[in-house]
């Protein structure tokens, strides 16, 4: 059963960690661009829209791939340990249909009525990037540390490999196009490498074009791919 006294270990594989980081920066951008968009344009409020609905679709997404393969995993060698976080993931499906109505709500609205629906949408948002992000720290703790008493990380590494295989090509650079410039360079240029190693050359230069070229400065960009020219080291 899961206890107090499970921690993360430090060095062990952390599945969590990079999607993470891109969820966080999505809620980060997102909050920011809700807030500062003009939704008596009616130009501006459909981006807008169309920009949140894109984001929730990973949200959801990501929650659908924990409940499919990461928490039955858990389960099977500790009934107990999840029971926290499928509690965090019914309170996101009630943001997730909330959300949507606003968004319906907003596309609907006359001219003179998307300002308050737009402002509804953001009050609505922030306690939605809140709450996940507290829900994401308990996965990154308590539920992380008990994976790592329960599994080895070749184990844990098998469950994200079955997550990635599953996961559909086009919500995949979705969640790439997240991650890429959320990490840290190096952290950056070992998953592309690996990711290069897997994949073949078209699908990786797909990922090029559209997660790295699309959201990194032309600097960052050039730099990835000048590493990932150079021979491995022996």
């Amino acid at each position: 059963m899961t206890t107090k006294d499970d921690r993360p270990v430090p060095g062990r594989h952390n599945m969590y960690h990079a999607i993470h980081r891109g969820l966080r920066l999505g809620h980060a951008r997102l909050l920011e661009r809700i807030g500062a968009t003009d939704f008596a344009d009616p130009t501006a409020a459909a981006a807008t829209v169309a920009a949140v609905r894109e984001f929730l679709a990973l949200a959801r997404g990501h929650l659908d791939s924990e409940e499919t393969f990461i928490h039955p995993a858990v389960e099977a060698r500790d009934p107990s340990a999840t029971a926290h976080a499928h509690e965090g993931h019914e309170d996101h499906e009630r943001a997730f249909d909330e959300l949507a109505g606003l968004l319906d709500a907003i596309a609907a609205a006359p001219d003179a009525g998307r300002t308050a629906a737009g402002q509804a949408l953001y009050a609505r948002y922030a306690r939605f990037a809140a709450d996940d992000l507290h829900h994401m720290d308990g996965e990154e703790t308590v539920l992380l540390g008990a994976m790592h008493r329960l599994f080895s990380d070749d184990e844990l590494r098998g469950i994200e490999g079955r997550i990635v295989s599953a996961a559909d090509p086009a919500k995949m650079m979705g969640y790439l196009r997240l991650i890429v410039p959320a990490i840290s360079p190096p952290e950056r240029l070992g998953m592309l490498a690996a990711m290069r190693a897997a994949m073949p050359a078209a699908a990786f230069a797909a990922v090029m074009d559209g997660a790295v070229h699309a959201t990194l400065a032309p600097e960052e960009a050039a730099a990835i791919a000048m590493a990932l020219a150079q021979p491995a080291a022996a």
